[in-house]
């Protein structure tokens, strides 16, 4: 017992900390069940819970903004990189895509070679699952197999429960599977609280412009000048394995964009991961009411958030309607509830004073 007190104190210390975040009593009991739940399933302890079936993981689920990813990356940040590593399911997804599973006396090279695993690695935590397709479904049966194997224990988040990950009738037979493994070999957790801190906590700064396009933009440009001071815009190309592009309007640390060019082009999420490394802010202009006719838009914009949360980047939109109206669930049928929690924290003024560079502390987000 005072093992696991001391490690919720720890990691209520590394929220507190790192990421400003009190739990609650909810939020306390999940931490409190994954603690015993990692070490029960330590390799360590097979005599002491000789008794117990081992499982490939812990499944924690429940809407967004409850603090799912605060607390796995708190886990993470516990173990400081040495036996544990942490992916958002989409970077996940991309290093697989790139294994061949079926050369099995070379798998694990190949894992550790696209640092997926590494060696006396005991947890890997994938955040945000969500299955787009039957190609994830496959990838993830054989992620989980080999984990397994090697005894490493997997722990992700998502904001769905099993049975609701992922719905197609031409592949139900192995969505059934699918599913049937994460309710047989994880522990299910559902993380039961009703707010959603983000929004409870937002209090929207400077950096969100409104419902009107004129206006919005001339705003945009004024503080867009306090952060470059007087840089001329250029076109930079953005260089990754398998993929180059090109956009204009960087401004030394900063790039401007219109929502139809940034979420127009075909950029997935690696590409924004690389283009985000290469600046501090982004200032996308013109964001509309995201529809279904522009659903391949609104992807790819949930993708962008995700990467621009995921590096603590600082972000500044304007929007044709008001930011409350962007998305409306019936004029659509993507879940766009974890992006919009986001955009909530990610245009808060506490979230732009923590996260700002040191040579861009000047500004006053009340001017």
């Amino acid at each position: 017992m005072i093992f696991v007190k001391t490690h919720i104190q720890i990691v209520k210390n590394i929220l507190l900390k790192e990421s400003h975040f009190k739990p609650n009593i909810a939020q306390l009991n999940i931490i409190k069940k994954i603690i015993i739940l990692i070490n029960k399933n330590s390799p360590n302890l097979m005599l002491k819970n000789f008794f117990y079936e081992k499982k490939s993981g812990i499944y924690l689920y429940g809407p967004a903004g409850r603090g799912k990813s605060v607390i796995m990356k708190a886990f993470n940040r516990i173990q400081a990189n040495k036996d544990s590593s942490l992916f958002h399911f989409n970077e996940l997804m991309f290093k697989l895509q790139k294994i061949d599973f079926s050369n099995e006396s070379k798998l694990l090279d190949e894992l550790k070679k696209n640092k997926i695993f590494f060696s006396n690695q005991k947890l890997i935590f994938v955040d945000e699952l969500e299955i787009n397709n039957i190609a994830d479904v496959i990838l993830l049966k054989k992620f989980i197999n080999i984990a397994k194997k090697i005894k490493i224990m997997i722990l992700f988040t998502s904001n769905f429960s099993p049975e609701n990950l992922y719905f197609n009738n031409h592949h139900k037979k192995q969505i059934i599977e699918f599913i049937e493994i994460i309710k047989n070999k994880f522990e299910i957790i559902k993380l039961n609280t009703r707010s959603d801190y983000r929004i409870k906590n937002s209090s929207l700064s400077d950096f969100l412009f409104e419902n009107t396009k004129e206006t919005n933009n001339n705003e945009m440009n004024i503080l867009k000048k306090k952060i470059i001071n007087n840089k001329s815009g250029i076109e930079k190309k953005i260089e990754r394995p398998g993929h180059t592009f090109s956009l204009k309007k960087f401004y030394g640390d900063l790039l401007e964009c219109d929502f139809n060019l940034i979420c127009g082009t075909n950029l997935n999420f690696k590409d924004y991961l690389f283009l985000l490394d290469s600046i501090n802010f982004l200032f996308i202009k013109n964001v509309p009411m995201l529809k279904k006719e522009i659903n391949d838009k609104i992807k790819r914009f949930i993708y962008l958030i995700d990467a621009v949360y995921e590096r603590k980047k600082i972000l500044s939109i304007s929007t044709l309607v008001k930011f409350d109206k962007i998305y409306l669930k019936s004029h659509n049928n993507l879940d766009f509830k974890r992006t919009y929690s986001r955009l909530n924290e990610i245009l808060s003024k506490k979230y732009i004073i923590d996260n700002s560079p040191k040579q861009h502390k000047f500004l006053h987000l009340d001017d």
